[in-house]
């Protein structure tokens, strides 16, 4: 599943229901700001969805602090 508008965290129960266990978050092709992203992910991990993420852009900065806020690859 790959979200790119949905904000909250209600998204990872919607992918819960539907028997995800992988959640792609495109942070590059949307406007998702770093904590909106870590709270999904936090959400995700709890339900026992595996949050992965693709970074806006390839600074050390944004690429170290994704896996910081929960996302696994």
């Amino acid at each position: 599943m790959t979200v790119r508008l949905v904000r909250t965290v209600e998204i990872a129960e919607i992918a819960g229901s539907a028997r995800f266990d992988t959640f792609y978050i495109d942070m590059e092709h949307s406007s998702f700001s770093l904590e909106t992203t870590a709270q999904i992910c936090m959400a995700r991990l709890a339900l026992g969805i595996t949050p992965l993420v693709r970074v806006a852009n390839t600074s050390p900065e944004s690429i170290g602090r994704v896996p910081d806020g929960g996302a696994l690859a």
